[in-house]
C-alpha cells in the first residue's frame, strides 16, 4: 500500500502482487537466518569472465572447453548472499516459477523442476562468487515463492 500510495508502483502492478507468497516468506526459517546474518548483500550485480565448461553437462564438450580454456562473459544479479553467525556463506536466488498442484503437494517434484531449470545458473554464480570473494559458498538455495520454501542445490 505504501509503494502504491507513493507512486512507486501502479494499481495494475499492485493487483499482480501475491500477498500470500510475501507473507509466507516473512514466516520462513530463511528470513530468520537472513535477519541474524553477520553480513548480507542483496541485488549484487556482477560482470565477469568465467569458464565456459560450467554451462554444459555434455562431458565431451566440457572436456574440449576445458582444454581450450574457453571463457565467456557472464553478467547477472545475485539476489542474496549472506554469512551466518557460524561463518557459513549462503547464496539465495528467489524464483517465481509456477508449480503445478502435484509439484506443490510433492516437494520432491518441485525440487526436481527447480533444480533442473536453475542449477547451471546458480552453480556458475557460486563459482564466480567464490573467485570474487575468495571464500567458499557453503550452500546454494532457491527460495520458491510459489512453494513458500527453499530448495537446496548444494
Amino acid at each position: 500500500q505504501r509503494l502504491l500510495g507513493e507512486g512507486f508502483i501502479s494499481e495494475r502492478t499492485a493487483e499482480l502482487i501475491r500477498i500470500n507468497e510475501i507473507e509466507a516468506f516473512t514466516r520462513s526459517r530463511l528470513l530468520g537466518e537472513m535477519l541474524s546474518a553477520t553480513e548480507l548483500k542483496r541485488e549484487f550485480r556482477f560482470n565477469s569472465m568465467i569458464d565456459a565448461y560450467l554451462f554444459t553437462s555434455d562431458e565431451e564438450l566440457k572436456a574440449k572447453l576445458k582444454a581450450e580454456k574457453t571463457q565467456i562473459c557472464v553478467q547477472g544479479v545475485v539476489d542474496c548472499l549472506f554469512k551466518t553467525a557460524d561463518g557459513r556463506n549462503i547464496l539465495i536466488d528467489y524464483k517465481t516459477d509456477r508449480l503445478t498442484d502435484e509439484e506443490r503437494a510433492d516437494v520432491s517434484l518441485a525440487e526436481a523442476k527447480l533444480s533442473e531449470r536453475h542449477r547451471a545458473q546458480l552453480m556458475a554464480y557460486k563459482h564466480l562468487l567464490e573467485e570474487m570473494t575468495e571464500e567458499k559458498i557453503d550452500e546454494v538455495l532457491v527460495y520458491s515463492l510459489h512453494l513458500g520454501d527453499t530448495i537446496r542445490l548444494t
